[in-house]
């Protein structure tokens, strides 16, 4: 039964991993913005909406992980 709560504990160490290397991606996306942007400013607002998008996606992988973390957690 411990080796079971162990594991289980491990589950939810290996879903910090998504959330770090998710909140070091955002931070290049919107540094590379920002950079894009200063460069060209009259696409900011298709470089905007790719931004946005590619942010969802990053997202979407940290609460999937998350997800799946608790499932395993709970049975």
């Amino acid at each position: 039964m411990l080796i079971i709560k162990g594991v289980k504990i491990l589950t939810f160490a290996f879903a910090m991993f998504p959330i770090a290397f998710s909140s070091l991606s955002v931070g290049i996306l919107f540094s590379s913005y920002n950079l894009a942007v200063s460069r060209n400013p009259d696409e900011q607002d298709n470089l905007f909406s790719t931004t946005m998008m590619a942010f969802g996606l990053i997202e979407t992988f940290v609460f999937i992980g998350l997800v799946v973390s608790v499932v395993v957690y709970i049975l």
